[in-house]
């Protein structure tokens, strides 16, 4: 059996078709859909909290960025739908001395929803769950939490047994990391016609700081991504797709 893969290249490289011959699970009609997007789509989002005491979050509700439309000729038709970003998150963390045990802590993350017709699959869902919805239902693509804690005096000096205390002493962490991330959905039991497929993406970054003395910045940024969906159709023995909590699966969808 042969098993024919779509390989798609973003950034304008050439997409070329590869064959292989390897224990084939699925077999693809040629029913093929991508969207790409060569420049940032989520801005920088900063999240301060240098200037306040206590939490602050900055969370963006979600967004629909990436946009596709694919034709299944077929009822009882399954989609595996790939999605893929390049994401950047930079925590600041900072605390002085002088006023006892300071704490500063900073958070940001990326959080994917595929949905199918404007459909999104129920989360947690093991029994009776729905067809023609994408699972799982949401990806964390990327996640960070710094916490800096410290408990700094000042910077003091002793001449002739004089101890001289003159600036607090203060310590600073900075982390930046920029990564790409890519997760593969299922799509089971779609209808016949044309369906839309849709890329949504949720930024959050919470900043929290014990006193003035203390202060914590999260900034996250999405670049650019693609969105792909091809439709796949098993075929026996593997003709059908479990959905479970791993191990046993609670759920079967066949076709």
């Amino acid at each position: 059996m042969r098993k024919d893969v779509l390989v798609f290249a973003a950034a304008g490289l050439l997409a070329p078709a590869v064959a292989g011959s390897s224990g084939a699970f699925a077999q693809s009609p040629g029913s093929f859909s991508a969207a790409v997007s060569n420049v940032a789509i989520v801005p920088m989002v900063v999240c301060d909290a240098s200037a306040t005491s206590g939490p602050t979050s900055c969370p963006q509700t979600g967004s629909d960025f990436l946009q596709l439309q694919i034709k299944t000729s077929n009822g009882n038709t399954s989609l595996l739908v790939g999605g893929s970003l390049e994401t950047s998150i930079l925590t600041n963390t900072s605390t002085t001395g002088g006023g006892g045990k300071q704490t500063a802590s900073a958070t940001g993350s990326v959080i994917v929803t595929m949905l199918v017709d404007g459909k999104e699959a129920p989360l947690g869902c093991t029994a009776g769950c729905p067809v023609g919805v994408a699972y799982p239902p949401s990806v964390t693509y990327d996640l960070r939490q710094q916490t800096l804690t410290t408990n700094l005096g000042n910077i003091c000096t002793t001449v002739a047994g004089v101890t001289t205390c003159t600036d607090p002493e203060a310590i600073q962490l900075i982390l930046s990391t920029t990564s790409a991330h890519s997760f593969n959905f299922v799509v089971p039991g779609l209808s016949q016609g044309v369906h839309t497929v849709t890329f949504n993406i949720a930024v959050s970054t919470d900043a929290t700081a014990s006193s003035l003395l203390a202060g914590a910045t999260a900034q996250v940024a999405v670049g650019v991504g693609s969105l792909t969906a091809q439709v796949v159709k098993t075929q026996t023995p593997w003709d059908a797709i479990t959905l479970g909590p791993g191990g046993t699966p609670t759920q079967i969808f066949s076709f």
